[in-house]
C-alpha cells in the first residue's frame, strides 16, 4: 500500500460509492443529481486520497463544513493520511460542526478519537463540534505531507 494525497477529490467515485450505500428509494430523495454533484464538487476546495494512484476517497469543504469520504475497502486502513486530512480541514476554519450518520459507529468512534465533541442528533445525523484546539497532541504542529497531482 502506497497511500498519498492528491490535489482534488474524485467526485465521480464518491457518487458511485454513495449510490451503493443507500437503497434506491432513499437515494432518489437526495436533493441533487450525479451531474450536478460532480460539477459543483469540482468547483469546491477538495483533497483526494489515493493508493498507488487509485482514488480511495477524499474530502471537500462546502463553505460550512468539511465532508469526508473513504471507500469501504479502506475504512480503518487510511491512517497514514489522517494527520494530513486534519491539517487540510483546519486550513478552512479552527472549528466546525461535523455530521455523521447515527448508524455509522465506525466513523463516530473515529471522530471521537480526534476529540470531536458530541452536540446533538439532527434527523439521521449525530452532530459533533470538531475543534483544532481539542485535537490530540499527535495531530498538532505536524509537518504537512506533499500533494501529488490527481490522474
Amino acid at each position: 500500500m502506497a497511500l498519498h494525497l492528491t490535489d482534488c477529490m474524485d467526485f465521480e467515485l464518491a457518487w458511485e460509492e454513495e449510490e451503493k450505500r443507500y437503497p434506491p428509494e432513499i437515494f432518489a430523495q437526495f436533493p441533487i443529481d450525479r451531474e450536478t454533484f460532480v460539477h459543483r464538487g469540482k468547483a469546491l476546495p477538495s483533497i483526494g486520497f489515493a493508493d498507488d494512484g487509485r482514488s480511495i476517497g477524499g474530502s471537500f469543504y462546502d463553505g460550512k463544513q468539511v465532508h469526508l469520504f473513504v471507500i469501504a475497502d479502506y475504512h480503518g486502513k487510511w491512517g497514514t493520511l489522517i494527520g494530513a486530512w486534519v491539517d487540510w480541514t483546519f486550513s478552512w476554519a479552527d472549528s466546525m460542526e461535523l455530521r455523521v450518520e447515527i448508524e455509522n459507529q465506525a466513523c463516530r468512534r473515529f471522530i471521537t478519537k480526534l476529540n470531536a465533541r458530541y452536540l446533538n442528533d439532527e434527523g439521521i445525523y449525530a452532530v459533533y463540534l470538531f475543534s483544532k484546539e481539542n485535537l490530540p497532541r499527535r495531530f498538532q504542529n505536524r509537518r504537512p505531507l506533499p500533494l501529488m497531482q490527481a490522474a
